[in-house]
C-alpha cells in the first residue's frame, strides 16, 4: 500500500512503500499520522540542500559514480559514506538481481546504535548522492554521533571498531569520542593518515567519558566515567 508524503514546503506528494514510511517515522523524520515532515525531517532536508545538492537530484548509475568518501542516502532515509571497498556486481544469471552493482557503505550512527550493523553493501541504484567526498562544511565523518554537535577537526584518518569489528572511519576528534563510548573498542590508522594518528586518538579517548556530548549526564558509576578517571579512583569501566 502506498501512502502520500507531503514535504510541507510546496505541497509536493511523494509515494513510498510501507517499509520506507515506517523507517522515516521510526527516525522521527515524518509525522506518523499527518505524514508531514517533522522538525527533525525539515532540518535534515535543509542540511542536505545546504550541501549544494537537492535531495533526490543525483542518482548514481554505476559504482564508478560513488568514489570513496561520497555521502549517500538509502531509500529508508539513513545517511552514510561510501567506504571505497566491497564493490561488485551480481553475476549469477539465475539471481533476480543479476547485473546490479553494489558498494560498501558505512552508515551514520543513530540513537542507540553502538556501531553494530552500520556496514552494508546496498545496490547502487537504491542510493542517492547527497554530498561529495571529504569532510567540509556541515558534512561530518561517519564516526560523529548525530547527537554530538561538534565539528570535525579534519578528514577521516582512523577506523574505530567495536568488539564485533563493526565501526566507522573518523577524524581524530570524533574517533576519540566514539572509542571512549565503546566497550573493548580499538582504533587503527587509515593508509593515508598522518603519523601517530591512531595513538593520539587512543590517548585522547582515555580521558573522555562515554557519550561525552550528553552534558549533565551522571558520571558517578565506573561505566559513566572515563578510563583515566576510573584508574585514578580505582574503579573499572
Amino acid at each position: 500500500m502506498l501512502r502520500a508524503l507531503y514535504t510541507g514546503e510546496e505541497g509536493q506528494v511523494v509515494a513510498c512503500g510501507v517499509r520506507t514510511e515506517r523507517a522515516l517515522v521510526a527516525r522521527g523524520l515524518i509525522h506518523p499520522v499527518e505524514s508531514t515532515l517533522t522538525e527533525k525531517g525539515s532540518a535534515l532536508l535543509a542540511k542536505v540542500r545546504g550541501q549544494g545538492t537537492a535531495m533526490g537530484s543525483i542518482t548514481p548509475r554505476t559504482a564508478a559514480d560513488l568514489p570513496k568518501g561520497t555521502r549517500v542516502m538509502c531509500a529508508e532515509g539513513r545517511m552514510g559514506t561510501v567506504n571505497g571497498g566491497d564493490i561488485g556486481r551480481v553475476t549469477n544469471t539465475d539471481h533476480p538481481n543479476h547485473g546490479r552493482e553494489y558498494v560498501g557503505v558505512w552508515w551514520d550512527a543513530v540513537e542507540g546504535d553502538m556501531g553494530c550493523n552500520r556496514r552494508s553493501r546496498p545496490f547502487v541504484d537504491e542510493l542517492t548522492v547527497v554530498g561529495g567526498c571529504g569532510v567540509t562544511g556541515t558534512v561530518r565523518c561517519p564516526a560523529a554521533h548525530p547527537d554530538d554537535p561538534t565539528p570535525c577537526d579534519g578528514p577521516a584518518v582512523v577506523t574505530v571498531l567495536d568488539a564485533y569489528n563493526d565501526g566507522a572511519d573518523g577524524c581524530e576528534h570524533h574517533g576519540a569520542r566514539l572509542l571512549a563510548s565503546l566497550e573493548r573498542g580499538s582504533v587503527y590508522a587509515l593508509p593515508d593518515a598522518p603519523a601517530g594518528a591512531a595513538i593520539r586518538v587512543f590517548i585522547a579517548a582515555d580521558d573522555i567519558p562515554p557519550f561525552v556530548w550528553y552534558e549533565g549526564a551522571p558520571r558517578t558509576q565506573p561505566s559513566q566515567r572515563s578510563r583515566a578517571e576510573n584508574g585514578r579512583k580505582g574503579g573499572t569501566a
